[in-house]
């Protein structure tokens, strides 16, 4: 295995990425990269229309995706992007992802994570960072039903560990069909990702996720009332480990 890897990693081009002068602090650039107003051609492109795809993943939840397909979509390549935490398929990195996929000729699949992206009324449960059971559903049905030769997952933050943990409960008994995966910044070990957010300097990632996270809450309780207890979030004053 060592030295298949090895070979694949030969082969692999790097382009080494410079920033721009006035983003070469971390920080700023995450911030206007989030707030930088953005134009994506997938709309734009004739006879291309979207299609909003639901996906039964148990008896009691639907899960949400955008798909944009190339002519005769079975031919083409297909990229399957996963969002991050409190993320959507709607969110900036997918779809500029996914224009420049469009543009190289794979179909585009923008995937909203269990109760995201206005779903929360499609499932009584929640998301977490290991929940992979609805990706095995929805690959499943995307080779078996649309007959998809060729599939390629690329998972931001919180959706990489997904995909990561995904390929290893597959192991070797991966379909042929699903040909490679690609994790951007993945939190695997959790715990320290939790440490790291509660440092000082990261306060406004943190803060950002905790409001968020609380709407998310009160949004699933719009749906199913009594499911959780809402007076167990209050004002949380930190997210992670104590």
């Amino acid at each position: 295995m060592d030295k298949v890897l090895g070979a694949i990693y030969k082969n692999l081009s790097e382009r080494r990425f410079i920033a721009p002068p006035p983003l070469r602090n971390g920080h700023l650039m995450t911030v206007v990269g989030s707030i930088r107003p953005r134009r994506f051609n997938l709309h734009d492109i004739e006879g291309q229309h979207e299609e909003r795809r639901e996906f039964q993943t148990d008896p009691q939840t639907r899960v949400v995706a955008y798909c944009h397909w190339q002519p005769d979509r079975i031919k083409h390549p297909t990229v399957f992007l996963i969002h991050g935490l409190q993320g959507s398929s709607d969110a900036k990195y997918v779809m500029g992802t996914a224009d420049k996929a469009f543009d190289a000729g794979f179909n585009c699949i923008r995937y909203n994570v269990r109760s995201c992206g206005g779903t929360s009324h499609l499932s009584p449960t929640l998301y977490h960072s290991g929940l992979t059971s609805d990706l095995h559903e929805v690959i499943g049905e995307l080779i078996e039903r649309d007959g998809l030769q060729e599939i390629y997952i690329v998972g931001f933050s919180m959706g990489g560990n997904q995909a990561l943990k995904f390929a290893g409960e597959l192991g070797g008994d991966a379909p042929h069909q699903l040909r490679g995966i690609c994790a951007i910044s993945p939190p695997i070990d959790l715990e320290d990702c939790s440490r790291a957010i509660k440092l000082p300097e990261n306060k406004i990632y943190e803060t950002k996720f905790l409001f968020s996270l609380r709407r998310a809450m009160k949004e699933k309780d719009k749906h199913f009332p009594g499911v959780y207890d809402l007076q167990q979030i209050g004002d949380p004053p930190s997210l992670g480990v104590g």
